[in-house]
């Protein structure tokens, strides 16, 4: 037991610093635009998310360097990566790293695809992290527990569903909620982030409706080290992200719904991310 405890603090103690937040643009549906001005200047927008930019420039200037676990000045850049043949390949090759908002914008060439460049960033960042580890197995109570007690570093809970659900009954009703946590396929892994106390409430009562499911139906293991988020949508590029990096692989709701609540109010920030579980 106390040699459990000793792990436990160990873990604890770990650094902790995410230095880069990687944007797949087309797939986010983040649109681009050039800002009129005396000397035009880019910048992305999104339909789903009021001052995108202004929102993006307070979570890599301010939410996330106040996770940071370890000595020294931090940086944080936020990179959004769009196809070369998007806008009709009009800005193919192109890279913005001064724009509005701070939020840097490169396209590829035309025979790289967005996914093959997020990758080679991804790779770029894990093997300039010295601590990069793949992620720790762990059960799902103890999961709920790392959850709840909130310590920092935060904690990233990976899930991967391993086996159908079983029971004919209740099937269409858990192979809803498994679709809710973004888990509909055997095979299937999903990141629930802990960086603030809604994503903390909200992944533990995740957690505790997979236990549910059955013991061998998802297993459960803990990104200790998250150096990086990337953020998208596309299945194949989260599989290959997912893969022995310490990237933390949110979804378009999942950043969305974290900086919506960046400068809302606690009560505000509550309520739109509140969700209540149920699973029988």
């Amino acid at each position: 037991t106390r040699s459990r405890r000793r792990g436990a603090n160990r873990r604890r103690r770990r650094p902790m610093r995410i230095g880069a937040v990687l944007l797949d643009a087309c797939n986010l549906q983040l649109n681009f635009d050039l800002l009129q001005s005396v000397s035009p200047r880019p910048i992305v927008t999104s339909i789903q998310c009021h001052d995108l930019p202004g929102r993006l420039t307070t979570l890599t200037g301010s939410v996330l360097p106040a996770l940071d676990t370890t000595d020294g000045p931090h940086q944080c850049v936020a990179t959004a990566v769009y196809d070369g043949a998007a806008y009709y390949g009009d800005f193919c090759d192109g890279v913005w790293n001064d724009t509005t908002g701070g939020t840097s914008i490169h396209f590829t060439s035309k025979f790289e695809s967005a996914d093959d460049r997020l990758m080679r960033m991804v790779e770029a960042i894990t093997a300039a992290t010295p601590n990069a580890g793949t992620p720790k197995p762990l059960s799902a109570h103890q999961a709920i527990e790392l959850l709840e007690k909130g310590d920092v570093p935060r904690p990233v809970i990976v899930a991967t569903r391993q086996r159908a659900v079983p029971g004919k009954a209740e099937r269409m009703r858990r192979e809803a909620f498994l679709k809710s946590c973004g888990l509909p396929h055997l095979g299937d892994t999903t990141h629930m982030i802990a960086f603030n106390e809604a994503q903390r409430e909200r992944s533990a009562n995740l957690v505790r409706g997979l236990q549910k499911l059955g013991p061998t139906v998802i297993t459960f293991r803990q990104l200790e080290q998250p150096a990086l988020l990337l953020v998208t949508d596309d299945r194949g590029l989260r599989r290959r992200a997912m893969a022995n990096s310490p990237a933390a692989v949110l979804g378009r709701m999942q950043l969305f719904n974290w900086l919506q609540s960046i400068g809302d109010s606690p009560e505000e920030a509550d309520r739109d991310h509140a969700e209540e579980v149920e699973v029988a």
